[in-house]
């Protein structure tokens, strides 16, 4: 469906770096934005097309990148981890 594109290239050069920064303990912020940013337009540009599958599969990837940089504090849990009723 893909091949050849100018997208499929765009797609595997992005889901390639994103990748490889997935096993990185210490991730650089402003890159895993970039990554996230890169993600979610191509997953735009695939569902503009009807690459479904592609589309979910990209921002999955950038919803788990960006869940590895979020200094988010879920409500639920106090500091001590236990739970809040």
């Amino acid at each position: 469906m893909l091949t050849g594109t100018a997208l499929e290239a765009d797609i595997q050069a992005t889901w390639d770096k994103a990748r490889a920064a997935l096993p990185c303990a210490n991730l650089d912020q402003q890159k895993v934005i970039e990554l996230v940013a890169a993600l979610r337009d191509c997953a735009e540009r695939a569902s503009a097309i009807g690459f479904a599958s592609g589309e979910r599969e990209l921002l999955r990837m950038a919803g788990y990148l960006e869940g590895r940089i979020s200094k988010t504090e879920y409500p639920r849990y106090r500091a001590d981890g236990s739970i809040n009723a």
